[in-house]
């Protein structure tokens, strides 16, 4: 299984060295991190540090025309209701 995580993940993990072990334990890490999650998840000053720890661990994907193309189609699929943001479309085209 690949682990894909969105702002709130990276933001859980950098506080859970537990649960971080664990996965790691499990076979289920390093973790993907699509670039644009940086976005969410930093501050881009000091108070990043254990993200920024976290991240340094993680393989930060980038975010290339076809997966953006990908996400654009997720959302577009999204009947009635709030169409996810384009961060979390993202994650799950990552995801997929």
């Amino acid at each position: 299984m690949t682990l894909v995580l969105d702002s709130h993940g990276v933001t859980a993990l950098a506080a859970d060295r537990a649960r971080l072990a664990e996965l790691r334990l499990r076979g289920e890490w390093p973790a993907i991190v699509p670039t644009v999650v940086l976005t969410d998840a930093l501050s881009g000053d000091r108070r990043d540090y254990d993200e920024n720890r976290l991240l340094r661990a993680c393989d930060v994907q980038r975010v290339d025309e076809m997966l953006a193309r990908d996400a654009t189609c997720l959302r577009a699929k999204v009947e009635g209701g709030r169409a996810p943001s384009t961060v979390d479309a993202i994650v799950v085209a990552v995801a997929d």
